[in-house]
């Protein structure tokens, strides 16, 4: 039943009904993952690298970098995300970043196009300043969950990341192709 009732939610997200974006845990086999669907919008994300992550004497170009292996980070302000990072971290931001993807396996190079096209839609939907993006965070490694029923969880620093197994994952339930997740 709850299963059941994750993938309502989840399905809701994708269709735009849901009001607060709410963390989802789904269970694989004696693991748990805690993803949550999360929309970007020209409001709530930043693109420019925050002065705490420069180098002190950093006072060149700051702006959004699409990286080898299909890296990038988005600055996600801390009052539009739904799950606050712990009071010890001073920056205002949550740093949402996605993984390093080989491009040399099998399929690699696909998947780092997927990666630039999803940067691409962050920096048009920046620059136009409207729309939205809906992506799939993964807070698994570092969310403590609170409690199971209803489902609470804190972030444990700043740090959050796409979800993603190799390539990119846009949605938050698991599939037959999603095994490895």
């Amino acid at each position: 039943m709850k299963q059941l009732a994750a993938l309502l939610f989840v399905l809701s997200g994708l269709l735009g009904q849901a009001d607060e974006p709410q963390p989802v845990l789904i269970k694989q086999g004696d693991r748990e993952k805690v993803l949550i669907l999360f929309n970007l919008t020209p409001d709530n994300i930043d693109l420019e690298v925050p002065k705490l992550y420069r180098p002190q004497t950093d006072e060149g170009d700051r702006g959004y970098r699409f990286k080898e292996g299909g890296q990038l980070d988005a600055y996600i302000k801390r009052e539009f995300f739904p799950i606050q990072i712990p009071e010890s971290c001073c920056d205002s931001n949550h740093v949402l970043t996605m993984p390093y993807t080989n491009p040399f396996i099998a399929g690699g190079t696909n998947n780092v196009a997927k990666q630039r096209k999803l940067f691409n839609q962050i920096k048009q939907l920046k620059e136009s300043g409207n729309g939205k993006v809906p992506v799939a965070i993964d807070l698994t490694y570092y969310a403590k969950i609170e409690s199971h029923d209803p489902l609470k969880v804190k972030l444990k620093e700043r740090q959050i990341y796409f979800r993603h197994h190799m390539v990119y994952i846009e949605h938050a339930n698991l599939t037959s192709t999603d095994n490895s997740q």
